[in-house]
């Protein structure tokens, strides 16, 4: 099993590392600064360009728009 991660602190911690090794789960970083090489930055991109530009009133709206 192969997974990419971005080098979130949570991701590069030692037990993080250790329970990949005995899952034998091979961990791959992405480079640091590099948001164009994880796709989910695309997706939060357009969500906050949305939520920015769209006015609501409460929280089931904004949910909603969500």
């Amino acid at each position: 099993i192969n997974i990419v991660l971005d080098n979130a602190r949570i991701h590069t911690a030692k037990m993080i590392q250790k329970a990949a090794e005995i899952l034998n789960i091979n961990l791959i970083f992405l480079r640091s600064y590099c948001p164009d090489l994880n796709p989910i930055e695309d997706v939060w991109r357009v969500i906050k360009k949305t939520i920015y530009k769209t006015t609501y009133n409460s929280v089931k709206e904004l949910i909603k728009l969500f």
